[in-house]
């Protein structure tokens, strides 16, 4: 999900149920955990709006931003954008000198690069 499309869920939920808000010890512990665990910050909306359904606090509940953010970080998608396109570029600039390439990537299949050297 996007964050338009988290927000607008947000405010969706947020108007169908009441709200019961933290306590400042809960946010600080909810900062604490996240920050101790996974290295962000997160917004404890989330959390309030769980615990305004289930009426059960957990600090342990995972935001859909945050998994969203996690879910980039470790997913072999994120190598992506470092081995797209690159395919062509011996074809496009014969005359540059370019690193050795291990790995190539088309159309979303990755490859190891061979070289006319068999490297």
């Amino acid at each position: 999900m996007g964050k338009h499309a988290l927000r607008k869920y947000y405010n969706r939920l947020k108007k169908t149920n009441k709200i019961t808000n933290l306590t400042q010890a809960q946010k600080q512990e909810i900062q604490a955990y996240y920050m101790d665990n996974y290295s962000v910050k997160v917004n404890p909306k989330w959390h309030e709006i769980l615990y305004s359904i289930s009426g059960v606090y957990r600090v342990d509940y995972m935001p859909f931003d945050v998994y969203g953010q996690l879910l980039e970080r470790f997913s072999p998608f994120a190598y992506k954008k470092v081995l797209d396109d690159k395919v062509l570029y011996d074809w496009l600039l014969p005359d540059v000198n370019l690193p050795k390439r291990l790995y190539s990537s088309c159309n979303g299949v990755v490859y190891r690069y061979l070289t006319q050297y068999g490297g």
